[in-house]
C-alpha cells in the first residue's frame, strides 16, 4: 500500500506518505521503517534533506526521536520541563505537543511521571472516540466478551434515553454506541455505571474469548475465565501500539470436526 501510493502519487516525504496512507500517524514509532521503504522505493530520486525529519510541531523543530533521547538524557520528568529545557519556541505547548509529550514521559517514566490529564487526546479526556460529525461513540467494558441481560438492558436503556444514532458490535466482543453527543458524555457514563473499554487509547483494549469448556464439546479449559481475569488485571495498561488479545482453548481437532459449508 505504501509503495503504490509513493509510486502512483509521486510521493517524497514521510509527511506526504502521512497524508496520503496515515502511515506514522499514532505514535510514530514507524516513521523510520516508512522512511526506509521510501528511500528503497525512490533509489537515486530520494533526497535526504528533503526528508529530514520536521520538528513534532510548530513549538520546537526538534523530531519525535531527538525529544525522546533529550527526555531519556536529561531525565525530565514533566512536559513543562521539556519544553523548558528543549527551548520551545512556545513554552506552554500546543495541541499537537502536548498530548505526545505526556505520551513519551509516560513511556519512558512510567512509575515516575504523573499523568498529565488536560494534556490528553481529546478522545481520552472525554472517554469516547470522535467522529467525524463532531459526536462520539462511546464503548462500555465487557471483560472477555462476556455480559449479562441487566447490562445489556442498561445499554439499551441509555441508548434509548439518549437517542444513541447506532449500536454497534465491535470486532473485540463489545457495543459501540455511536453519535453521541458531547455533552452528554458524562451523563451516559454515569447511567452506565461501567468503566471504559479505552476504545481509544494506546492500551490493552480487550481480551477476545471463545466459550471454552464452559459449554463448547470441543473446549479444554476456562478460556472465559482467563480472558476475563487478563483483561482485569491489564486493562488500561499503557501500550505501543494499542493491543487485543484473544483466550482459546479449543483441541486443534475441533474445526476439521465442523460442518463446512460448500459454496455449491
Amino acid at each position: 500500500m505504501i509503495v503504490d501510493a509513493i509510486r502512483e502519487r509521486e510521493l517524497t516525504t514521510v509527511d506526504e506518505i502521512k497524508l496520503a496512507t496515515g502511515a506514522t500517524r499514532s505514535c510514530g514509532g514507524c516513521k523510520p521503517v516508512v522512511e526506509q521503504i521510501l528511500k528503497l522505493t525512490l533509489g537515486d530520486k530520494y533526497d535526504s534533506a528533503a526528508a529530514k525529519q520536521a520538528g513534532i510541531c510548530d513549538c520546537t523543530p526538534l523530531s519525535r526521536d531527538e525529544v525522546v533521547a533529550a527526555i531519556k538524557e536529561k531525565g525530565l520528568i514533566t512536559s513543562k520541563e521539556v519544553r523548558y529545557a528543549l527551548d520551545w519556541n512556545n513554552k506552554e505547548g500546543c495541541s499537537k505537543c502536548r498530548p505526545a509529550l505526556n505520551y513519551y514521559l509516560g513511556m519512558i517514566w512510567p512509575q515516575e511521571h504523573e499523568d498529565e490529564k488536560d494534556s490528553r487526546f481529546v478522545n481520552e479526556r472525554m472517554h469516547g472516540n470522535i467522529q467525524k460529525d463532531g459526536t462520539f461513540g462511546v464503548v462500555p467494558r465487557m471483560y472477555g466478551g462476556v455480559t449479562t441481560p441487566e447490562d445489556l438492558r442498561l445499554i439499551a436503556d441509555v441508548a434509548v434515553k439518549y437517542n444513541v444514532k447506532l449500536v454497534k458490535v465491535t470486532g473485540g466482543q463489545r457495543l459501540d454506541l455511536l453519535g453521541v453527543k458531547r455533552e452528554d458524555l458524562p451523563a451516559i457514563w454515569s447511567d452506565l455505571g461501567m468503566p471504559s473499554g479505552y476504545a481509544y487509547a494506546k492500551a490493552l483494549r480487550t481480551v477476545k474469548t471463545c466459550v471454552g469448556s464452559q459449554f463448547c464439546r470441543f473446549g479444554t479449559k476456562d478460556s472465559m475465565g482467563m480472558g476475563i481475569v487478563l483483561e482485569k488485571s491489564t486493562s488500561g495498561s499503557t501500550c505501543r501500539p494499542s493491543s487485543r488479545w484473544r483466550s482459546t482453548a479449543v483441541r486443534a481437532t475441533a474445526p476439521s470436526r465442523r460442518r463446512r459449508i460448500s459454496a455449491s
